[in-house]
């Protein structure tokens, strides 16, 4: 013992709010996100000939801050307040306003919205289980005519092996450290169903052939970057990463796809941009 205060140790959401800024695509959507998130929240507007009533699941920065159409009514709901207030650009009074409360389970009111709208969410449910619950519940939200937006994370149909992405990073072949990341995630997931656990990925970076000083000679990629595999470091938390067409039967008896969209950057062909019906 020392006689100092350990520190206290910060949960999952007040690390990830803290290191929000190091974060980068393909975790976070960038222009052709953005871009296509707004040409299909405007074509909703015109198709209703009326301002939107929509819902946020979480506060992605980047979908609170696009060009909404005019008089939108826009709710975010958030279960960290960390999250809030670390990383929501603010309430702006008869726009937007974030809420704290389980975004998984939204709202109270049924039919309430014209709009839905998330970044990646599904990953973080359960499968298949948990995408159908969470598929139902978003389906009550919304207006029986409503429209639901996600940007999907997706494993291939075929699984990428890790060895594969060690070589990719090794000769420089990927070009980001979140690529990486998320190429590597999924490598390491046997089975949707049982998902991935973030200290797993952690335990399998710390084992790699390269250490984080190497990648960052190697690559010159941010410091900040890398370090935030250590988010993942001992953390209980699980992604569940389905293929595209997994997903699609898991959501069917709620949704059905009126559009999709792969966005043009790297990764982008396991980021689909999907748009349901309810059906």
């Amino acid at each position: 013992m020392t006689g100092r205060e350990a520190a206290p140790v910060l949960t999952f959401w007040e690390r990830t709010a803290r290191d929000w800024k190091h974060f980068g695509p393909p975790l976070r959507p960038s222009g052709p996100d953005v871009a296509r998130f707004e040409a299909l929240a405007r074509g909703e507007a015109e198709r209703r000939g009326r301002a939107l009533s929509a819902l946020l699941c979480g506060v992605t920065p980047e979908i609170a801050g696009m060009a909404w159409p005019a008089d939108t009514r826009l709710t975010a709901v958030e279960q960290s307040i960390e999250m809030i207030r670390e990383v929501w650009p603010g309430d702006r009074p008869g726009f937007r306003v974030a809420r704290q409360g389980n975004w998984q389970a939204p709202p109270p009111e049924p039919g309430s919205y014209d709009l839905v709208i998330g970044d990646g969410c599904f990953i973080s449910v359960g499968f298949p289980e948990g995408c159908r619950e969470f598929g139902a519940s978003l389906r009550r939200a919304l207006r029986p005519d409503g429209l639901l937006v996600m940007r999907c994370f997706v494993q291939p149909e075929t699984r990428e092996p890790v060895e594969r992405v060690w070589a990719d990073l090794e000769a420089g072949r990927i070009g980001s450290f979140h690529v990486f990341k998320w190429r590597l995630s999924m490598a390491l997931q046997p089975a949707p169903e049982a998902g991935i656990g973030l200290a797993e990925i952690w335990d399998a970076w710390s084992r790699g052939p390269l250490t984080p000083e190497q990648v960052r000679k190697n690559t010159g990629w941010p410091e900040a970057a890398i370090a935030t595999m250590d988010l993942y470091r001992g953390r209980e938390h699980r992604f569940h990463f389905a293929t595209e067409a997994a997903l699609l039967r898991a959501l069917q008896a709620t949704f059905r796809l009126e559009s999709r969209h792969v966005p043009p950057y790297e990764l982008g062909e396991r980021c689909p941009i999907l748009a349901f019906r309810p059906v």
